[in-house]
């Protein structure tokens, strides 16, 4: 299995996207074809873009007869349990444990 498949295969449960993978790729430095050596470094490289691709998603799109819908809260869950597991901060929360939205409008 290559890293690509293996980050598709995780993420595909939530409709993240090829693009969305393909970014995440190139944003870790990680080689996609290269088969996998070390789940950690994949598991590490999700964490690190998820909290981004999380922010810039709308719980539904509907443009003309195309409809998507994504399970926000459920991603949100995965990405904190994700979190735990590496044993590293949960930045989707503030120190109150409220989920914050971060101003990310800088990125476009």
């Amino acid at each position: 299995m290559t890293n690509k498949e293996y980050i598709s295969l995780t993420l595909s449960k939530f409709n993240i996207t090829n693009d969305d993978i393909a970014l995440l790729l190139l944003n870790q430095n990680i080689e996609g074809s290269e088969d996998v050596s070390d789940i950690d470094l994949l598991k590490t490289a999700i964490y690190n873009e998820l909290s981004l691709i999380i922010t810039t998603f709308a719980n539904n799109i509907s443009e003309g007869g195309y409809s998507s819908n994504w399970n926000i809260e459920a991603l949100k869950m995965w990405y904190r349990l994700l979190a735990r597991e590496l044993k590293l901060p949960d930045v989707l929360k503030d120190t109150d444990g409220n989920v914050r939205v971060q101003n990310l409008s800088k990125m476009w």
